[in-house]
């Protein structure tokens, strides 16, 4: 039987990290647990051989990605912008087109700006969004939750980084299973 178009699956399936850069982050709501996840996510990713890419916003002003998550990046490109959404870096839809990339996960931060911008302009270009909640914040709580709710009303699927990390494994056997065991414990 096949499988629901709305589940996320490992041939075609991208996350991009979202400006988690060192002078915004001490400003983040909840953001040990934004990072923390973060980290995982992409661990998760890595595991399972699926591209990452990474963005930040104006660096020279804002800072490099935080430490935690440059640790585990090892060899991915960081993706420079000026603009708030993702696809306004040249050649980036163009990259993930080539990668046949039908599904992208999002994760990062502010979830009201950076995150809706790429969000909304990925679904427009033809994309499934989905946004891992659990991975995304903003300076206030409430900017983050309007931001969601704006996202879900607009057919973004918001999911947990487990729920995305489970979907992508599809079954309990093997290594990979164990891997991302490891990697969410």
């Amino acid at each position: 039987m096949a499988r629901s178009p709305v589940l996320t699956n490992k041939a075609n399936t991208a996350l991009i990290v979202i400006d988690v850069q060192e002078r915004l982050l001490p400003v983040i709501h909840n953001n040990e647990q934004l990072v923390e996840n973060c980290v995982k996510l992409i661990k998760g990713f890595k595991a399972l051989n699926l591209p990452v890419f990474v963005t930040e916003q104006y660096p020279e002003g804002i800072g490099k990605t935080v430490e935690p998550i440059r640790e585990v990046l090892e060899d991915v490109e960081v993706k420079e912008k000026m603009t708030f959404s993702c696809i306004g870096i040249e050649g980036f839809i163009r990259e993930l087109r080539k990668a046949n990339i039908h599904y992208t996960v999002l994760c990062g931060i502010e979830t009201h700006v950076c995150l809706w911008q790429s969000a909304m302009d990925l679904k427009n270009a033809g994309f499934n969004v989905i946004v891992a909640g659990d991975c995304v914040s903003s300076r206030k709580a409430e900017d983050r939750e309007t931001a969601l709710d704006r996202m879900i009303m607009n057919g973004v699927d918001v999911a947990s980084t487990e729920m995305v990390l489970f979907e992508l494994l599809e079954t309990s056997e093997g290594e990979e299973f164990k891997q991302i065991l490891s990697i969410i414990k």
